[in-house]
């Protein structure tokens, strides 16, 4: 049964919110904010079946593409606790079939928030089951062909979002009309209809999840009585109802097991990637350790060069300065610079007699004695193979041998040559 549902929320960074995060789980895609480096990933997430964009005629194309899209929002703003987008959930009527749902929420964004100059992204959500809706996300700045402008406050008025509701009602009913279904949907509220009953209470995922497998949720607020049409038993009969008849049932295919073959070859890939991977790993450390080694010489090179600057310049002490028993100018930081250089030598050549040692029992750990042997065992049987192979092929082309036969005889016998014997692998 058509129901009306349409709510509207704002998406605010004063909440902790991205506008990057909540498109990609709308969209059930991965999206990468490249204002904050996160990177927001719901490929996994079930239930979406449709993506559209609408945007104004003026529109740059690169608002086809979602990431580039809430990046430009994300980029316009500035403030900590700025208003990125507005999003619209909407419940779709199930009298409808897909052709008519998607072409009445198109219609319905494209002349509610498209004509006044946002950019929508709808969404579809189940669809094919009892609870068919759309998200549609919003921008809140005007665009142009050169990007976003300014912000567009009336966009945030209560008699906006009550428009935006009216309008709803009457795409909807409009659609239902056309159907031919006699159903009709009223954005009112039951005591501004007049109906005296007590509202539902709206479930959520989690508790409809639940109550789908038979587990009794708190949150649901029975209505006394409950009608039939409402009841959401009903609603699920009817769908796999019509599911049924939409679709033919197909024998489920049995998983075939892999071959010896094929499991040997898996093996030997995974043995030659572990290989390769340690292989790596050991270059690092080696080149670990002859880049310290370098370094400490390097610093040795340097040590004697200062001490060879300060033997230069004590030799070229002046006289006087020989007898007052002062050094030289210069000397007394040559001579730090110099024992410097020597210490950073020595924690260098620290640095790299610690590499080695590290190189060294990466080597001989059991894990890389167990890949090697393994890869050696796969080269041994790869050359075995090849030996074996060119002696079937040396035996296939020999020449055959013609045997003389006695003297009595005149015919001749062709004789095989002698098979030999292949090596056991």
């Amino acid at each position: 049964m058509a129901i009306y549902h349409l709510s509207a929320q704002v998406i605010s960074r004063s909440s902790g919110r991205s506008s990057v995060a909540a498109a990609a789980y709308r969209l059930g895609t991965m999206l990468t904010d490249k204002r904050t480096g996160l990177v927001h990933d719901f490929r996994r997430r079930g239930g979406v079946d449709s993506i559209h964009t609408l945007a104004p005629v003026n529109a740059p194309d690169w608002v086809n593409d979602p990431s580039q899209l809430w990046n430009e929002v994300e980029r316009a703003e500035k403030r900590k606790d700025a208003q990125t987008a507005r999003e619209i959930n909407i419940a779709l009527p199930r009298e409808l079939d897909l052709t008519a749902l998607c072409t009445l929420t198109l219609d319905y964004a494209r002349a509610v928030f498209v004509e006044h100059g946002m950019v929508a992204q709808v969404a579809f959500h189940d669809i094919e089951t009892f609870n068919p809706h759309a998200h549609i996300m919003l921008t809140t700045r005007t665009i142009g062909p050169d990007g976003f402008g300014g912000k567009e406050r009336t966009w945030n008025d209560r008699q906006m979002l009550d428009d935006w509701r009216r309008e709803w009602e009457q795409h909807a009913n409009r659609a239902l009309e056309q159907a031919g279904v006699a159903v009709r949907i009223d954005c009112r509220s039951l005591e501004a209809q007049g109906i005296e009953r007590e509202a539902t209470q709206h479930l959520g995922p989690k508790a409809a999840a639940m109550e789908a497998r038979g587990v009794e949720t708190h949150r649901k607020r029975y209505i006394t009585p409950t009608p039939e049409a409402m009841s959401h038993t009903r609603a699920r009969e009817d769908r796999a109802r019509e599911q049924k008849k939409m679709t033919i049932s197909q024998p489920e295919a049995k998983p075939q097991q892999p071959s010896s073959e094929e499991v040997k070859a898996r093996e030997r890939a995974r043995t030659l990637a572990e290989a390769r991977a340690l292989d790596e790993q050991e270059a690092v450390l080696t080149e670990a350790a002859e880049r310290c080694q370098r370094r400490a010489v390097r610093y040795d090179e340097c040590a004697a060069d200062k001490a060879l600057a300060v033997k230069e310049m004590r030799r070229r002490k002046a006289a006087w300065r020989r007898w007052l028993g002062l050094p030289a100018c210069g000397e007394a930081k040559a001579v730090k610079s110099a024992l410097k250089a020597l210490e950073l030598a020595e924690e260098h050549r620290r640095y790299a007699d610690e590499a080695a040692r590290e190189r060294k029992r990466f080597i001989e750990s059991e894990a890389v004695r167990v890949v090697r042997a393994r890869v050696e065992q796969l080269r041994a049987e790869d050359l075995a193979a090849v030996e074996n192979s060119v002696r079937e092929q040396q035996w296939r082309e020999a020449p055959l041998v013609l045997v003389p036969l006695p003297e009595h005889t005149t015919d001749a016998v062709i004789k095989p040559p002698r098979r030999r014997l292949r090596p056991r692998l």
